[in-house]
Formats: structure tokens, sequence, C-alpha cells
């Protein structure tokens, strides 16, 4: 676990200062790693809490649209269409918050960045007829 850098105890206000993009979801500056002061080099637990770090929200819009119509007194059809996520939007994951990912520390670089987005949170249309007698 990471400890918070100097100056810093935690909140809202972890967004960069550019503002949240993908590429940098939270200030990476914000947080350091945590060493023992008995035995240097040796991780300690650190003092950010579990779940301070937020995902980017979801936002989707679901559409559905059914008609029925009589084909005689005792059978009818019914036509539906249906759309998950109408607009579209982009679900993004969760950022990497592992600090070990960070360049400082020799990692990927990928710390504080969201490098996905959700499988299956595109876009899907579906239409059907069902007979009903």
């Amino acid at each position: 676990m990471p400890d918070y850098a100097s100056g810093y105890s935690g909140g809202d206000d972890a967004a960069p200062p550019g503002g949240r993009t993908p590429n940098e979801w939270f200030n990476i500056n914000n947080y350091t790693v945590a060493y023992s002061s008995q035995a240097a080099g040796i991780a300690t637990g650190g003092d950010v809490g579990l779940q301070t770090i937020t995902s980017p929200p979801t936002k989707t819009m679901d559409f559905s649209l059914f008609k029925n119509f009589r084909l005689t007194e005792r059978v009818s059809m019914q036509f539906r269409g249906e759309a998950i996520n109408l607009g579209n939007f982009t679900v993004l994951s969760q950022p990497d918050v592992s600090l070990g990912d960070s360049k400082a520390l020799g990692g990927n670089g990928n710390f504080g960045v969201i490098t996905s987005s959700i499988a299956g949170s595109e876009r899907h249309l579906q239409f059907s007829l069902r007979l009903a007698f």
C-alpha cells in the first residue's frame, strides 16, 4: 500500500490539475511508497485506505419499443426493438492502482492510467417478432 505524499491528506481533490483523462485518472504525485524507518527498503502498510481511489462513473441508456398486432381473435404478433447502451457511451475500466507500475519504481508507467474499456459495453441492438396463439 502506498502512503499519501507530504502535504496531501486524500479526498475528492485527487483529480490531476488538468482534469481527469484516461491517461491520468488521478494525480499520481499524491502517492509515494511507504518504507519502514527501522529496516530501510522494506515496504510497510502505508496510510492510504482501501477503496480510496474511485473508478470512472458508468453511463448507459437502454431503450425498448414494443408494438402488438392482433392477427385474429386468438392470434397476436408482437414486434420488439431493444437497444442496450443506445448512446454508445464509453464505459471505462478501473485505473491501474498498483504503485509498482509507476515509472519512478521501474514499472511500465501505467500507474493512474485507464488502459481499456469494459468488454461488452458497446451498443447492442436487437429486433424480434413474437407470435402468441
